[in-house]
């Protein structure tokens, strides 16, 4: 057995996360230094430590049933997927944590390597990787996938009313072609920001890709002011970017609808206002609205 666990503990400090190594017994006869500072325990001082000082009392008894039932339990998950159980400090505050066991050693004296990692950073991370996922990296708004996600949360509500204003850049593909994609990327995120700047706090501006935004209006029930918010969006966007030597000058085209995503579909709703946009482009006006407004304010 020690010849085991000297074999592992070389392997166990380059661990991020936390690494008991359990006897028989449920004694912990090894750990690294992470497992030390997420219980707060000096270096060491776990080590010869019965299990049982790690689990808070009122769960001792169904970790017993867990460790009896341990060899025939299922093939073994990625740790985010396990479910979240609890462990206790040095000072008693109870720890949500993820925990994957392993068995090595003989049969009549097996160790139990138990790999420990805090829950809430995995909660973190998670959380980090799907705001990744529903964030356009190059202007840092949100995605087509957000989008969606924030329409379909939208759509279970039956008295939730939204605006959309789905905007089009004129003439950037011919500045773009000319003056590179550098340029181009640049105009984006001016673009971006001067929309985020123009809206309120509670509103959205997304990125949908290539020159189309979509700007998602909390609690705009009338048309009146929904044209007002489009044109002064117009007026924001269209103001010419200087840079360098070059004067970047792009229109944009603009389509709006009002509705409730429950009754009408989230997707119905963004192709009209979709629609809206194509019509104003085709007109040569920088603002239409879907011709049936879905609310008592049409």
């Amino acid at each position: 057995m020690n010849e085991q666990l000297a074999g592992l503990k070389a392997a166990m400090e380059v661990l991020p996360d936390a690494m008991l190594i359990v006897d028989h017994r449920q004694m912990i006869a090894d750990c690294n230094r992470a497992a030390g500072t997420l219980f707060g325990y000096r270096f060491g001082e776990l080590v010869g430590k019965p299990l049982s000082i790690l689990i808070p009392p009122a769960l001792r008894e169904s970790h017993v049933e867990r460790v009896a039932q341990h060899d025939s339990s299922a093939t073994p998950r990625p740790m985010e997927n396990r479910p979240v159980l609890f462990g206790v400090s040095k000072a008693g505050v109870r720890l949500p944590l993820s925990i994957g066991i392993s068995t090595i050693g003989t049969k009549d004296t097996p160790l139990f390597i138990a790999v420990v990692r805090d829950a809430m950073i995995i909660e973190d991370a998670l959380e980090g990787a799907m705001a990744l996922a529903e964030t356009d990296p190059l202007t840092r708004l949100g995605n087509r996938r957000y989008l969606s996600s924030m329409l379909n949360e939208f759509a279970e509500d039956p008295d939730q009313i939204i605006a959309l204003l789905f905007l089009d850049l004129d003439k950037f593909k011919p500045l773009n072609d000319e003056h590179g994609h550098e340029l181009g990327d640049e105009v984006l995120r001016i673009t971006a920001r001067r929309l985020s700047n123009g809206v309120r706090e509670c509103d959205t501006c997304i990125r949908l890709g290539g020159d189309e935004f979509v700007v998602v209006l909390a609690s705009v029930d009338d048309a009146d002011i929904l044209e007002r918010i489009a044109l002064k969006l117009h007026a924001i966007v269209t103001v010419p970017i200087q840079l360098g030597e070059v004067t970047a000058r792009v229109g944009v085209s603009i389509g709006g609808v009002v509705g409730f995503p429950h009754c009408v579909g989230s997707a119905a709703l963004l192709k009209q206002a979709d629609e809206a946009m194509y019509r104003a482009k085709r007109e040569g006006v920088p603002y239409c609205r879907h011709n049936t407004l879905h609310t008592d304010a049409a």
